[in-house]
Order: structure tokens, then C-alpha cells, then sequence
């Protein structure tokens, strides 16, 4: 059964995600993360790269689990998680840019893009260009597979550089 948590309000603005769920810091290389109502175990999303830092054309993220529930460890998903819910479809629009979509949701459009100081991910956030940081999922784990009722993102506007939100249900 998942566990309840008391939404969070800032700027009148109203977010599922709990306060006390653990950020990523910036020395963890990674380009955005997703966080869940079930725990605060995290699916993180950083560059696939070679060893000479060159960005893998086919499979530019690299995902696997941050495990804050247990000793905070690195563990990859296994082949359903990638399959059918975390992973992704990535298309090459050119040596410094990718579009790519999730598996279990193909409607939000995200673009992985080499920014000034490294690669980011863009999609739009109230119709404006952001930079992503990180997702919100709220699933409802009642039936037999988890369902989404919502999910939030959370990330920066390109323009004014300031924080920017957006909350869409399934």
C-alpha cells in the first residue's frame, strides 16, 4: 500500500511532492530524475558516455535507481522497469541534440540539448522552455498495475531563468 503524504504549498501553488524527499546534488552528473508517491527511491537520468566523455548516439541517458529507502546505493532497473515504465525512445535530431519520449507515457516531449556548460533537458513547462530538473508521479497502487493520476515538473524557465511548475493529470 502506498503511503500518504501531505501535499506541499508554495507561491499559492500547491505540490505533491513532500518537502522531505531528497534532492540530487549537482556532483551526482545527472540531467533529471523522477520521484514517486510509493517511497523516496529515485530513477535517475544522466548522460551515457564513452570514456573519452563522447555522448552514446543511440542511447544518450543512462537510468538506473537511487536507493534513499535503503543505504542511499546506485542499482540499475531491471527489464520491465526499462520496458515498460522508465525507460525511453530516443530520436537523433543531431550531434547536440535528441528528442526522446517515455515508455509508459509517449505524450510529454522532452529534448536532451548541449546547453553552454553541458547537455540538459528542455520540454515545456506552462508553455514555456524550460529546463527540466526533476519529475513528480503520483500512481494510485490499488489494482493489479500501478495507474497515474498525476504527475508535476519541475524545472527552470529558459527566458527568466526563474522557478517554474506544472501539474498535468492523466
Amino acid at each position: 500500500m502506498a503511503k500518504k503524504y501531505n501535499q506541499v504549498k508554495f507561491n499559492n501553488t500547491t505540490f505533491a511532492l513532500p518537502q522531505n524527499y531528497p534532492s540530487l546534488e549537482a556532483k551526482e552528473n545527472y540531467v533529471f530524475y523522477i520521484q514517486r508517491n510509493l517511497d523516496q527511491n529515485t530513477v535517475v537520468y544522466s548522460l551515457n558516455t564513452n570514456v573519452h566523455g563522447d555522448i552514446n548516439m543511440h542511447k544518450p541517458l543512462r537510468i538506473y535507481w537511487k536507493r534513499f529507502e535503503e543505504q542511499g546505493q546506485i542499482q540499475e532497473l531491471n527489464v520491465l522497469q526499462t520496458n515498460l515504465a522508465y525507460g525511453y525512445d530516443a530520436q537523433i535530431i543531431n550531434s547536440d541534440a535528441f528528442s526522446f519520449q517515455f515508455k509508459a507515457y509517449n505524450k510529454l516531449n522532452l529534448f536532451l540539448v548541449r546547453e553552454d556548460d553541458g547537455f540538459k533537458v528542455v520540454c515545456k513547462i506552462q508553455g514555456k522552455d524550460a529546463i527540466l530538473n526533476k519529475i513528480y508521479v503520483d500512481l494510485d497502487f490499488s489494482g493489479i498495475f500501478p495507474l497515474g493520476r498525476f504527475y508535476e515538473l519541475y524545472g527552470k524557465d529558459k527566458e527568466t531563468e526563474k522557478f517554474i511548475y506544472e501539474k498535468t493529470y492523466f
